[in-house]
């Protein structure tokens, strides 16, 4: 059963065990205050947790990957409990004395990003190293063909993409780190393989059967499954994303190094109940994130991932059943439900048979269970938030509210959210009723007007996030009443032949929003 660590004071130096690296890094505490705490990482890396002596002559850890120029890496915590899983090593003196100048607020405390992009930086070899810092700030270009291109582009992205052909190279482009393409090819593949710092790939519109990344050297992969059948992965992948459409059969293949190590697993499909269809060789999954959920059973989730460490999973809002079945998940660290409800109280009293676990993040979810885990946790674990607690009747009210994380929100103020969910409300009435797409385009600038007083009368709460969540409002109700998706609207006909497209629909927001 979880338990945080002992509380840090001035000099303590730590061990924490990353993943990806299979490997121990550390880190000194230089300075307790009030509730708060600064430490910063050092310079050892290693298979084995050091000793004290190996401690004598340590230095700061710096940076120097990419645009970073030999910096070292301080954080400032709110928090003087230092992690479970963290192990103390022994006090020493401050390897720095300038204490908290340079630092920045972290929430969390470290577990070995800095350490992995640097590993990264140092596999990609001197010769790539020295290129990167040469041209990120080049203003020279590259001409291909008629076209002329920066020379410190950062991304293979569609537009250079289709400039290049089947014999092309990036050695030309030294800067680029990711790709975001449309479509899979062996073209792809071989232009990868030429950029030593390519290490992410977002492919949408894939049409391949087989998706074959092996050799490529990509940590990152985010792809459209629909129609694939097989994706091979190269040895360094830390991170899956797949969106789109399963086919009956979809093989997801590995190797030694990601079964030994385990990857991380998000999957974004569209009211997903059950794993038939994907079928793992080679895999282990360490981590899963999964959204969009409707329904959900968490037997599912023990019989194909019995290995993760963390787990996420994110509503629509969504139902889970068998929440028991989590005891099975031994050695699960995290836990993390967001609008995600079917269990109560009891049900998570069986989260004390998790010995390994140190995190529990919970926001909407059940008034009694969040009730019980805020009484029963408090003060065991290195991270614990409970929000927004949802009484039995709210889910009825909101399982189509596509504003509903607004309602407890910090940054959105209660008045604002009713008024917020009103709106929609009423113009969900009123796009029912629309009998031609003039009707619409004047529905939908009330829609914004209605935005642009609440942002003014709110003190400007509409920002990013907010302003992503009102057009994506916006699109759900253009499903809903103008093509007629909605099980409500079946039998209307008036809104059925309206001739206008989601995106004008979109483009009339954005056209009479005011700063936001």
């Amino acid at each position: 059963m979880g338990n945080m660590g002992r509380i840090a004071e001035n000099g303590d130096v730590y061990a924490f065990y990353i993943e990806e690296l299979g490997k121990y890094g550390t880190c000194q505490v230089l300075d307790v205050w009030g509730g708060s705490l600064c430490y910063i990482l050092l310079d050892y890396l290693g298979e084995e947790v050091p000793s004290e002596n190996d401690l004598k002559e340590i230095k700061p850890f710096y940076k120097e990957c990419y645009i970073n120029r030999h910096r070292m890496v301080k954080q400032v915590i709110d928090k003087l409990s230092v992690p479970g899983n963290y192990i103390y090593i022994g006090k020493i003196p401050l390897v720095v004395t300038n204490c908290r100048d340079g630092s920045y607020f972290n929430d969390v405390w470290q577990q070995g990003t800095d350490y992995i992009f640097e590993e990264r930086w140092k596999a990609a070899g001197n010769e790539a190293q020295r290129n990167y810092k040469k041209y990120i700030n080049s203003g020279e270009f590259v001409r291909i063909k008629k076209e002329l291109v920066k020379k410190n582009k950062d991304c293979l992205d569609n537009d250079l993409y289709k400039l290049l052909d089947d014999n092309s190279s990036l050695c030309g482009f030294p800067c680029i780190i990711s790709a975001d393409v449309h479509g899979y090819s062996q073209k792809l593949v071989n232009l990868i393989k030429t950029s030593p710092l390519l290490h992410s790939l977002k492919l949408s519109n894939t049409e391949a059967d087989i998706v074959d990344l092996r050799g490529t050297g990509l940590y990152n992969i985010e792809t459209d499954i629909t129609g694939v059948n097989k994706i091979m992965l190269p040895e360094e992948t830390d991170r899956l994303e797949i969106y789109g459409n399963i086919k009956k059969q979809f093989y997801i293949y590995g190797n030694p190094v990601i079964k030994d190590k385990g990857i991380i697993l998000d999957i974004h499909i569209k009211n997903i109940k059950e794993f038939p269809g994907i079928i793992f060789k080679d895999v282990k999954i360490r981590e899963l994130n999964i959204d969009n959920i409707k329904e959900l059973d968490i037997e599912i989730i023990t019989r194909y991932f019995p290995d993760i460490k963390k787990i996420s999973l994110t509503g629509s809002p969504g139902i889970i059943t068998n929440i028991h079945k989590m005891e099975f998940l031994k050695n699960l660290q995290t836990i993390g439900f967001y609008d995600i409800f079917g269990y109560n109280d009891c049900d998570v009293k069986i989260f004390g048979q998790l010995e390994e676990l140190r995190e529990i993040d919970f926001y909407s979810v059940p008034k009694t269970a969040g009730k019980y885990i805020k009484k029963h946790w408090e003060n065991r674990l290195d991270v614990l938030s409970v929000k927004s607690m949802r009484d039995s009747g709210w889910l009825a009210d909101n399982i189509d509210n596509p504003l509903r994380k607004w309602d407890g929100s910090g940054f959105v103020p209660a008045a604002a959210y009713k008024r917020s969910f009103k709106c929609y409300k009423d113009t969900k009435k009123l796009l029912l009723n629309a009998e031609n797409s003039e009707d619409v385009i004047e529905i939908v600038r009330q829609y914004t007007r209605n935005f642009n007083e609440l942002n003014r009368k709110y003190g400007q709460f509409i920002e990013t996030e907010e302003r992503e969540d009102i057009f994506m409002a916006m699109e759900q109700l253009y499903k809903e009443c103008i093509l007629g998706k909605s099980n409500n609207n079946k039998s209307r006909n008036t809104t059925k032949d309206i001739n206008i497209t989601l995106e004008e629909v979109l483009n009339v927001i954005e056209e009479n929003k005011e700063d936001w």
